[in-house]
């Protein structure tokens, strides 16, 4: 990180010699209530430690209202993190409600009723079982970000991949078992740009080293949730967004909420749906807080600073890292960070909590009327209200101005693991928009642009084709001949250790996938960016190792580390311990070197999380182990695992896809403006 980063406003880290280490006491002091259900108090935030409001309006000499406390994303402190493994069950109703946010009043789709949803909370080991009932008027699925799945692939949520859409009037039951993984996590609407629509929530997972794997301890645990809001309806935002004309100009927030809440003036409005309230997020003095932090937007990128505080980031993605210092968050969507920040000032009690959203990477600022939101950090339990309202100061550093990543080197795994020393097969991965057809723009991986069948899943199809011994899903053929492009290398390269695009099964004009035999494969992915806006890429069923990020083309020493004599350009990586994660940017024009184990079977979807992009065709899917699920599924019982095997689960959830309405919610085809 910069010098600019890493500035330290306040004292180091309180040492862990001052931290309770046994983690039901040092977190029991704050006693906080849990799951309260504040659908009535629209405008307050629903952690309970964050006050939103607009420093404008304090400048302004607004009066301020009561704070308010809201404590449904404080963590359990009496969590029994070495309980044995549970079956934690889950009933959700999922319908449409209408709401006021940021002063406008508009349509959601919600789960039992609550904005943002409801924290599940687990321990490594546990099984989770969500029974979705959807009573909205559209159809849906939910994606469980980050989550391995192993055993499970059937249960990833991503509608038109590895299942068909909920639809309106019916109901799906979800359960997997959380093997080998803790962290943060979140999980969201797999179906067009329905996240933007409220259908989200946090998710955490615990494991029994949580307390040795954070280097610094934490007297409480809470969640944030930052996000970019929109006044309309996400299927009329992505209607107008893929017209023709429109040359990929994403739709652009109206403002930025902070768990599902900001700050807005009242006046002229009803008491009935505006409440300026101000919630204010409590933290004991003298003590050091863990704050997990999920952009869980689906387009702006944000920078998180709190006023006079450095803060350490302690977890990037659901992997633990060493403390790195710094006084400036940059979260992307759909990533998470863990900071510890210790409540340490003596010159006030109050202080700004700031989430700016990078708006210079919108196609325009036109009409933002705001691009930040506010929340307040105060000491303590608040008993007089006009003293939680902070003094207005600068902030602890000049917004970075870029859609980027956090810079690669600053982060070391807590749990060191090399990368492995060569990969398998490579592959070169350009990602640009064309307009094509229509004048409709559209984004692709190399030549193609994603368009999952909501009634033909790709999973439901090869399974079928494997059973019925369509060696053309399990047993890949030559890559066809195309001639090489200006755009780069060879888009379906030579076949290597069986590894390749299978153009046979799938076509691969709107459904690339780059299939394995085996699992424990190892493969090179290097995307290669040609357009002027950058992708949140983000991988389903794994995480990955990112050994290189930059601007411009990519070196050429890493296009083909798979071959036999690229020794000394692989010297040239760094493979002792890269940072793990399952999200990372790849700048505008700019390029990214991720290295994949492969070892878990299945399909999984690996997509821009730019939800807009993703909607234009910007995704690919990897076919993990194909060979051996093949097997499984030829010599009987349909391969075993999770609740059944392939075919056995697949043929159970194949009903779904004849259902009336599925269709209902799903993108446009591209044939409406043929």
């Amino acid at each position: 990180m910069s010098d600019a980063d890493s500035e330290t406003e306040s004292e180091h880290f309180l040492p862990r010699s001052r931290q309770n280490e046994d983690e039901d006491s040092a977190k029991g002091s704050l006693f906080p209530l849990f799951f309260q259900a504040i659908r009535s108090a629209l405008f307050v935030i629903s952690i309970g430690v964050i006050v939103i409001v607009q420093v404008s309006d304090i400048l302004a000499g607004s009066a301020p209202a009561l704070p308010s406390r809201q404590d449904d994303y404080v963590l359990d402190p009496k969590w029994q993190f070495k309980a044995h493994p549970q079956r934690r069950e889950y009933y959700w109703t999922i319908t449409d409600e209408e709401s006021s946010l940021a002063g406008a009043t508009r349509s959601q789709i919600l789960i039992n009723g609550q904005f943002p949803g409801p924290l599940v909370e687990v321990n490594d080991g546990d099984t989770v079982v969500v029974h979705v009932d959807n009573k909205a008027s559209n159809s849906t699925s939910i994606h469980w970000h980050g989550l391995y799945q192993k055993g499970s692939n059937w249960f990833d949520g991503a509608a038109g991949i590895t299942q068909c859409p909920i639809a309106p009037g019916s109901s799906f039951t979800y359960e997997f078992k959380i093997d080998g993984q803790a962290g943060t996590y979140w999980y969201h609407a797999h179906l067009a740009v329905q996240t933007a629509d409220g259908l989200y929530g946090p998710l955490v997972i615990h494991s029994q080293e949580e307390s040795s794997l954070q280097e610094i301890a934490y007297a409480s645990d809470r969640i944030v949730m930052v996000q970019d809001l929109y006044n309309n309806l996400s299927a009329q935002l992505l209607v107008k967004y893929l017209e023709p004309d429109n040359e990929n100009a994403e739709p652009i927030p109206d403002g930025a909420l902070i768990n599902g809440r900001s700050f807005q003036d009242c006046s002229g409005i009803s008491d009935e749906i505006c409440t300026p309230e101000y919630p204010t997020f409590e933290l004991e003095p003298g003590q050091n807080h863990r704050l997990r932090f999920i952009n869980v937007g689906v387009f702006a990128s944000f920078d998180v600073q709190v006023d006079s505080h450095t803060f350490a980031i302690t977890e990037v993605d659901g992997t633990d890292v060493l403390p790195t210092q710094t006084n400036t968050l940059l979260i992307n969507p759909a990533q998470r960070y863990s900071i510890i920040l210790t409540a340490n000032q003596t010159g006030a009690d109050s202080f700004w909590l700031r989430a700016g959203m990078n708006a210079h990477c919108f196609a325009s600022i036109v009409g933002v009327e705001q691009t930040e939101v506010y929340g307040i950090v105060h000491y303590g339990p608040s008993t007089n209200p006009s003293s939680t309202l902070p003094k207005v100061e600068r902030p602890p550093a000049p917004r970075r101005g870029e859609c980027s990543d956090l810079k690669l080197e600053s982060f070391h795994p807590v749990d060191q693991i090399a990368a492995p020393a060569r990969p398998d097969a490579s592959f070169y991965i350009r990602t640009n928009f064309e307009i094509g057809a229509h004048r409709l723009s559209r984004g692709f991986f190399n030549s193609s642009s994603l368009r999952p069948d909501m009634r033909s899943p790709t999973l439901h199809r090869m399974v079928s084709g494997i059973e019925a011994f369509n060696t053309s899903f399990n047993i890949l053929e030559p890559p066809p001949d195309i001639p090489t492009t200006i755009f780069g290398p060879h888009p379906f390269p030579p076949l290597k250790d069986k590894i390749g695009v299978n153009t046979r099964a799938y076509d691969w004009s709107r459904e690339l996938v780059v299939q394995t035999p085996e699992t424990d494969k190892v493969v090179d992915l290097i995307f290669a960016n040609f357009d002027d806006g950058s992708h949140p890429l983000h991988l389903h069923g794994h995480k990955f190792f990112v050994l290189g990020q930059g601007k411009g083309y990519p070196p050429r020493s890493i296009l083909n580390l798979a071959v036999e004599d690229a020794t000394a350009e692989a010297s040239e990586l760094d493979l002792s311990n890269p940072l793990r994660r399952d999200t990372a940017i790849i700048d505008a024009y700019g390029w990214i070197h991720l290295r994949i184990v492969l070892d878990n079977p299945g399909l999984w979807l690996l997509h821009c999380h730019n939800a807009w992009h993703a909607e234009a065709g910007m995704g690919m899917i990897l076919a993990v182990g194909i060979e051996e699920i093949a097997q499984q599924i030829q010599g009987g019982g349909g391969g075993g695992g999770g609740q059944g095997g392939w075919a056995e689960v697949t043929e159970q959830h194949a009903a779904m896809c004849t259902l009336d309405g599925i269709e209902r919610g799903e993108r446009p085809a591209d044939s409406l403006w043929g």
